[in-house]
C-alpha cells in the first residue's frame, strides 16, 4: 500500500506507454476504494510525504485521497470553524491551500480513472 500510495506523488514516466507515463492516474484507480478504516495509517503516511514541497510534483491525486481519508462523512458544513477540525484535517486544508487548488475553481483538473471514494464519494 506504501508503494501504491508512493506513485501519487510521483512525476510521470516519460517512457511508460500507459495513461500518458501517469503511474498516478493508475494509482489513483488502484486507492479508489481506500478508506481511513481499511487503511488507518494511509492518512499520516500521505501526510509526511507532502510535508515536502516538490515543485515537479502534481499533488491532486493525493490531495483528492488525503480529503476522502480526513473527512470520511465529506466536507464540514458551513459554519464550522477551522479550529473545529482535527490537526490532521487542518494539515490537510492547509495543504490544499498551498497547492493553490482551490484558485482553480470549478476547472480544476481531474485526474484519470480517479474513483468517486478519492473525494468523499461525492
Amino acid at each position: 500500500m506504501a508503494e501504491l500510495a508512493d506513485c501519487l506523488v510521483e512525476p510521470p514516466v516519460l517512457e511508460w506507454p500507459f495513461y500518458g507515463g501517469s503511474i498516478a492516474d493508475v494509482a489513483a484507480s488502484g486507492l479508489g476504494g481506500v478508506t481511513v478504516d481499511s487503511v488507518p495509517w494511509l492518512a499520516e503516511y500521505l501526510l509526511e510525504r507532502m510535508r515536502v514541497p516538490s515543485p515537479g510534483r502534481c499533488d491532486l491525486l493525493a490531495l483528492r485521497l488525503l480529503l476522502g481519508l480526513a473527512f470520511p462523512e465529506g466536507l464540514p458544513p458551513d459554519g464550522v470553524s477551522f479550529a473545529d477540525l482535527s490537526a490532521s484535517q487542518q494539515e490537510v486544508v492547509r495543504l490544499v491551500l498551498q497547492a493553490g487548488l482551490l484558485r482553480q475553481g470549478p476547472k480544476m483538473p481531474r485526474g484519470r480513472g480517479v474513483q468517486p471514494a478519492l473525494h468523499g464519494g461525492r
